[in-house]
């Protein structure tokens, strides 16, 4: 008598079913290829790298450097311009509060004008 060695997937597949798979068995095999996409796109950029190194290092710092001027001067100009719209709300609001308490004294019912 020869005997079988059934699996519990030789017995899914012979209905027509299989087993329910886990998110790491998604998860693992993309994390795989993302990191190898990232050694292989590093190794051709250094092989392909127009200049060196150095030079490299140095046009992206000045880059850098140089957008971090234009941001720190755009803020600066913003924070600006929100003090000066903050100071024209607060004197239109001190106005307003001035004329009301004179619009009020001048018709108050307990006044000799009433």
């Amino acid at each position: 008598m020869k005997s079988m060695n059934l699996t519990r997937d030789d017995v899914l597949a012979a209905i027509g079913l299989q087993t329910r798979r886990s998110a790491s068995d998604y998860i693992f095999p993309a994390l795989g290829l993302f990191g190898l996409g990232l050694l292989t796109g590093g190794g051709l950029g250094l092989l392909f790298a127009p200049k060196r190194g150095d030079e490299t290092r140095e046009l992206v710092g000045s880059s850098v450097r140089g957008a971090s001027k234009k941001l720190m001067s755009k803020l600066r100009r913003r924070a600006q311009d929100a003090v000066h719209a903050t100071e024209d709300a607060l004197e239109e609001a001190v106005d307003a509060v001035d004329a009301a308490a004179v619009d009020r004294t001048v018709r108050s019912p307990f006044s000799a004008n009433a």
